[in-house]
């Protein structure tokens, strides 16, 4: 009876000190990690951090919720700056898929697969990251899956102007 008291003790022990050595590892990956993503997101600021137009596109992440956008064409620079956090797999990064398309062709997503169709761009960015997409002059809408508090972002003037609430009833 000793023996299996010793025993259990003896990897209780092992297993609490396993828990407490992955506890204090994680919390200083997301504290490296955090100071990482801090220096990767002044890397990344688009026009040397000097953008010349900036617009607000708030949450995208319903169809119903589509905003459209102006712009004069080239570079424009995509920020997703709030995600649904939580759950037991918590990442240190979110991602997000951002997709464009034509006015005249509104976006549909496929309920069972999530497929967006429509779209004449798509771009994938992580959590303080801006995703890149080169486009036409045009007017455009702007779908999001997994980030909202969109800022579109462009190095000229009027690059990106006029973000509204697309008209569904077209």
């Amino acid at each position: 009876m000793k023996t299996k008291i010793r025993n259990f003790l003896l990897v209780f022990a092992s297993l609490t000190s396993v828990c407490v050595f992955f506890v204090f590892a994680y919390a200083k990956f997301n504290e490296l990690n955090k100071a990482g993503e801090m220096m990767m997101n002044e890397k990344k600021s688009p026009c040397n951090g000097n953008p010349v137009s900036v617009i607000e596109m708030g949450s995208t992440q319903s169809i119903e919720n589509l905003v459209e956008f102006t712009t004069e064409g080239g570079a424009i620079y995509f920020k997703a700056r709030s995600y649904n956090r939580g759950g037991f797999l918590n990442p240190p990064n979110y991602s997000t898929d951002l997709f464009v398309g034509s006015l005249s062709a509104l976006p549909v997503q496929d309920q069972q697969t999530g497929s967006i169709s429509n779209a004449m761009a798509k771009v994938n960015f992580l959590e303080n990251e801006y995703g890149k997409l080169d486009l036409a002059p045009g007017r455009y809408w702007l779908f999001t899956v997994g980030g909202g508090d969109i800022q579109a972002v462009s190095c000229k003037t009027n690059g990106v102007s006029n973000p509204k609430s697309v008209n569904l009833a077209r």
